[in-house]
């Protein structure tokens, strides 16, 4: 029976894939059998990059998961993971190490021996982008392939040059109709782009989807979701793998995925699926010569090796195309928007990088006027206050939305987020760890902002020295004003401030350093003291952040950093009673 292609749900938000390879690590080289295929799979525990069901577990085990302050040891993993009592207790790790291996991440030599390859070390230590690795691959990713004994019967597809052809197509016959193009809906994906396994069946699921489409947009608003699920019956009944359930999830993360090659992005508040303007010229020439059909291969080393190729396919003559569809797209964002004309003049002499740049530069501009008013910021505080519930990772989720309370907060010359994002600016992964998370420009003064979601131990083992590492080479390389940390955790851990008191009251690398540890809590509540001076028609300027940071580096007559933190508290409190007096 056939089944729709997907990605495996193994890991459902792909930036955890290099969670999954950094732990991998600490086996390469060792041999892949049991004892090994166990032990990767208790590493994931012991590190939380994996957090099994609490049944079958002891009290003790349970506060053990239950504590992220608590730094886990390899011992406690393995006790939770026995505790679980797996049918097949080494399949759990080769489940795991699958999604890596379907990636080319990883492999299982000739020796059986676990291989880390040089891409994905370079992936590994930022040498390398995930994102363009990642597309380079799908464009290669087909069905069927060695790798699989599912897939066979039938299938003759490349899904990303498939999906690339449908929502092309799609586009061209509705604009023929007289209207405008929108790409196709989340719904449209789940049943018709899940479901195309052949690329000779292209242009008949192009006509079916748009005579779907014609249907659904008869229906009162009451009956579409109805009419959804009865056509997934009546039409998907020979994939054996197309519930209703099963497909809507299979779609959010086929979208998820293919999201990261910055080929398609999301439009309409996340409804619709579309190619990415400044690439159409690129996957226009590459809709030419690929036809979305499969390659023969002889054995699935040579098609692994296929996949890890990062020189394939080659795409360095798109370059000069995307530059211009990136230019035409910022000459509009400018002129509509009135930001930033200077840069008009220069746009000519602009490289690939620089335009990119530009552009996520006008984009968190434009962001700013969006959320500074009171709904914005209602908006930025339910994020914050909520970032464990929100359709991201909490660490994304986290990084993504301080930068948004930053830019919108005060009067700074740029705000510069070092994450990694698509082509609308949406955050696909945490910066690197060579860098700060965000780097902050203001007038008189620099800062750099970190964040983290570890509440534990493993704050300090993870952010600790470097965070002051990223602070003394921003110093270094911004010598002209006083530069600053400002470090923000859910919670702060004893042995954090214990590390950074030491910092800021003597030295680091011969440097006083001046660093900022708030909780989330206490950073919300400057974006409340924001919502409450934007009601009464005032704003918090930079100098207000200033005030508030030499405040708590003024450790003169401290002694401990017990009496630090009990300091920061007291003077947080001051500042802030002394920023609202009156309004009220």
């Amino acid at each position: 029976m056939k089944k729709l292609w997907s990605f495996s749900t193994t890991l459902r938000s792909p930036d955890r894939i290099i969670d999954f390879l950094s732990v991998l690590q600490n086996l390469e080289g060792q041999k892949w059998n049991t004892e090994t295929q166990e032990k990767y799979q208790i590493l994931l525990i012991q590190y939380r990059k994996y957090i099994p069901e609490k049944t079958n577990l002891s009290d003790e085990s349970v506060a053990v998961l239950d504590d992220i302050n608590r730094k886990m040891s390899y011992e406690e993993a393995e006790r939770i993971f026995k505790e679980k009592r797996y049918q097949d207790p080494p399949m759990r790790g080769r489940t795991s190490f699958s999604p890596l291996k379907d990636l080319g991440l990883a492999y299982i030599d000739e020796d059986n021996t676990i291989v880390i390859p040089q891409e994905s070390k370079d992936i590994l230590s930022d040498k390398l982008s995930f994102s363009d690795y990642f597309m380079k691959w799908a464009l290669k990713w087909q069905y069927p392939n060695p790798t699989s004994s599912d897939f066979v019967d039938g299938y003759d597809i490349k899904p990303l040059v498939g999906v690339l052809k449908l929502i092309d197509k799609v586009n061209a016959k509705w604009h023929e109709k007289g209207n405008e193009p929108v790409g196709i809906s989340k719904n449209e994906f789940a049943i018709f782009a899940l479901s195309l396994i052949n690329a000779d069946d292209i242009d008949s699921q192009v006509d079916k989807l748009l005579d779907y489409r014609a249907n659904v947009s008869k229906l009162p608003l009451n009956e579409k979701n109805n009419y959804y699920k009865e056509y997934i019956n009546e039409n998907l009944s020979d994939f054996s793998n197309a519930s209703v359930e099963n497909i809507r999830d299979y779609a959010d993360n086929a979208i998820r995925y293919f999201s990261l090659t910055n080929l398609i992005k999301k439009r309409g508040n996340g409804y619709y699926i579309d190619i990415v303007p400044s690439r159409q010229a690129m996957i226009d020439r590459l809709l030419k010569s690929e036809s979305g059909k499969s390659n023969g291969f002889d054995n699935p080393s040579k098609y692994l090796e296929y996949l890890r190729n990062s020189n394939l396919p080659d795409l360095s003559e798109d370059t000069a195309s995307i530059e211009e569809e990136y230019r035409k797209e910022i000459f509009g964002l400018i002129s509509q928007n009135n930001i930033m004309e200077d840069e008009i003049s220069k746009l000519n002499n602009y490289s690939y990088k620089q335009l990119t740049e530009l552009k996520k530069k006008i984009l968190l501009k434009l962001e700013k006027k969006e959320y500074l008013n009171v709904e914005g910021i209602n908006d930025i505080i339910d994020s914050l206050e909520n970032y464990r519930n929100l359709d991201i990772r909490p660490a994304l989720a986290l990084e993504k939305w301080i930068t948004t309370a930053l830019i919108t907060l005060n009067d700074a010359v740029e705000i510069k987020p070092n994450y990694q994002s698509d082509d609308d600016n949406n955050i696909l992964f945490t910066a690197p760890s060579g860098v700060a998370d965000i780097e902050c420009f203001y007038k008189e003064f620099n800062s750099i902002c970190e964040v983290t979601a570890l509440t534990g131990r493993d704050q300090w083992y993870n952010e600790g020295q470097p965070v002051m590492r990223h602070l003394k080479d921003f110093i270094n390389e911004n010598n002209d004003k006083p530069s600053y940390c400002l470090f923000v955790a859910p919670k702060l851990h004893r042995d954090t401030i214990n590390t950074f008191w030491y910092a800021v009251k003597y030295e680091y690398e011969g440097t006083k350093l001046k660093i900022i540890p708030l909780s989330l809590k206490r950073f919300e509540e400057i974006i409340y003291a924001l919502r409450k001076l934007n009601k009464n028609g005032k704003t918090f300027v930079r100098q207000n952040f200033i005030d508030l940071f030499d405040k708590i580096c003024n450790v003169d007559s401290l002694s401990n950093s017990d009496d630090w933190w009990t300091y920061i508290n007291n003077s947080f409190d001051d500042w802030k009673n002394h920023l609202i007096e009156n309004l009220d």
